[in-house]
């Protein structure tokens, strides 16, 4: 199935994809910023040029997307747990 559709692998086997989601679910308790996250990423996405960028250049930008989410998530668990008295 794979040979008959190459870019099936994108939609089932995408590994940064997946991390993407994963990191994503764990904030399933406020769908509202989950939607925000989401949409945010298509417009970075967007201002990189992802459309029109050869191959190595998107994967580039997904694993700097990849990167500002696990860093801001960081930050913000960061700042959760120093803020508590």
């Amino acid at each position: 199935m794979l040979e008959r559709c190459p870019d099936l692998w994108r939609v089932v086997g995408d590994l940064n994809e997946m991390a993407f989601f994963k990191l994503v679910s764990t904030l399933r308790d406020q769908p509202g910023f989950v939607e925000c996250i989401t949409q945010g990423r298509k417009e970075m996405r967007r201002q990189l040029g992802y459309d029109a960028a050869p191959l190595l250049e998107k994967l580039l930008i997904d694993a700097v997307l990849l990167g500002w989410l696990r860093y801001n998530q960081v930050e913000h668990r960061y700042t959760t747990i120093m803020s508590q008295p």
